[in-house]
């Protein structure tokens, strides 16, 4: 795999700014709350971000507080080429409406769960530092104790929060623009966003 891919891989592995539904201009919406958060959120077709790797993504959240996402991350633009999946799962608070983004609340979304899939060798150069041991092509690994540095994550000992703002509109969650790998993290309150990705992803029926 290219220098080119590598790069392209880095920055869409975390970065949730992304290509997704596009949502029309209307009424503001209404305040999030965990009931509307409660459900299934997932790309409609394959999400083509500008600069990097083509990926699908779902979300999965419970008015009890908990969540979880899975994110994999291709080779091609129609993601029939599968090279990484991602798996977090974990608690998550809503917050005060954010003083930034009007609309939106601010959400802590934690992590216990961090777990990795190699799905094609070709990325394997990706999971350097990610894990212990060799890797093997199918099977999931927790690398909660080391993070993945390649991929923008952290030691869960050092950052296993993500300190976010979102909102719902049109059944169409919005988290907050994360940085790029290597560019920072959100890991304290004051790292959290101050924007709102421009598309999001679809809440299913």
């Amino acid at each position: 795999m290219n220098r080119k891919l590598l790069q392209k891989l880095a920055l869409s592995a975390v970065a949730l700014c992304a290509v997704g539904p596009a949502v029309a201009q209307g009424a503001a919406p209404a305040r999030l709350d965990e009931a509307k958060l409660a459900g299934k959120f997932e790309s409609e077709g394959c999400e083509n971000p500008p600069g990097g790797s083509p990926f699908h993504r779902v979300y999965h959240f419970t008015s009890d507080g908990t969540w979880r996402m899975v994110r994999t991350i291709h080779g091609n633009p129609t993601c029939k080429f599968p090279l990484l999946t991602l798996r977090l799962a974990g608690n998550y608070h809503l917050g005060d409406d954010s003083k930034v983004v009007p609309g939106a609340r601010e959400a802590e979304l934690s992590f216990d769960v961090l777990h990795v899939t190699l799905r094609n060798e070709k990325a394997a150069s990706m999971l350097e530092g990610c894990g212990t041991g060799p890797w093997e092509v199918g099977l999931e690994k927790d690398v909660s104790g080391t993070g993945c540095p390649k991929l923008g994550f952290r030691p869960l000992a050092e950052c296993s929060v993500d300190h976010d703002i979102a909102q719902i509109k049109n059944d169409v969650l919005f988290p907050g623009v994360r940085p790029d790998p290597g560019k920072g993290d959100m890991c304290t309150p004051g790292r959290r966003p101050t924007s709102l990705q421009p598309t999001g992803v679809k809440k299913a029926p």
